[in-house]
C-alpha cells in the first residue's frame, strides 16, 4: 500500500494500515512538533507539543485554576456528600450485619482491656520475652468460648460480661508467638 507522509508528504511503501510516516525519524518529528493555540481563558495565544494539544486547553497554571474552578462549579465536593452517604444512604449498606464480634473489638471497653493487659505485662511478649513492636492481647480462655459459654447475641451483653473483661484472662505476645497459638486448643478446655 502506498501512502503518502503524514509530516514531510513523501510517498511510501507502508506494510501496515496503522503507519503514517515514512520513517522514525519523520515519527519523531511529527510527535514533537510545536502546535499554536489559543488559550480558553485569557485568549492568548500559546505553543505546545501535538501530543499535549488536544488535551491541554490553557496557557498558564494561573489559568488552569480559573478554567477548573469554572468546570467544578455548582458541583458538590466529596468532602460535603460524607455526610449524606452514611449508613442506610450508603449504596453498600446491607441493614446494619456487622458481625458481633467486629463489634465488641472496636469497642472502647476493648481497648481499654487491651491496653491493660499490655501495661500489665509491661509490652513484653510472655513466651518470647519480646518488648515492643507488634504486639496483640489474647484471650487465655478463648473469645469466641466466651461468647459462645454465655450466650452473648449483642453488643450490650457482651460489654456486661465480666469473664469477657478480666485482665487475669488476657495475656501479651507478639505477632509469631499469637499465630502459634491459634491453632493450639484452649487450656480450658
Amino acid at each position: 500500500m502506498i501512502k503518502n507522509c503524514v509530516n514531510c508528504g513523501k510517498e511510501f511503501w507502508a506494510n501496515r494500515i496503522t503507519n503514517r510516516c515514512c520513517s522514525q525519524k519523520c515519527a519523531h518529528k511529527l510527535v514533537n512538533k510545536r502546535i499554536k493555540k489559543e488559550c480558553v481563558i485569557c485568549g492568548k495565544e500559546y505553543e505546545t507539543k501535538r501530543t499535549v494539544a488536544d488535551k491541554r486547553k490553557t496557557c498558564s497554571n494561573k489559568c488552569v485554576r480559573i478554567y477548573l474552578s469554572k468546570i467544578h462549579k455548582g458541583k458538590k465536593l466529596w468532602k460535603n456528600r460524607i455526610n449524606v452517604i452514611k449508613g442506610e444512604h450508603c449504596w453498600n449498606w446491607k441493614g446494619g450485619i456487622t458481625p458481633l464480634q467486629f463489634k465488641i473489638r472496636n469497642s472502647h471497653k476493648y481497648r481499654l482491656w487491651r491496653s491493660d493487659v499490655f501495661t500489665r505485662d509491661n509490652f513484653t511478649c510472655v513466651i518470647c520475652n519480646t518488648r515492643g513492636g507488634s504486639l496483640e492481647a489474647h484471650h487465655i480462655k478463648f473469645f469466641s468460648i466466651i461468647i459462645k459459654e454465655n450466650n452473648i447475641n449483642s453488643l450490650e451483653e457482651a460489654l456486661n460480661c465480666e469473664e469477657l473483661w478480666n485482665i487475669n484472662n488476657g495475656i501479651t505476645l507478639c505477632l509469631c508467638c499469637h499465630k502459634s497459638l491459634r491453632g493450639a486448643p484452649s487450656q480450658t478446655q
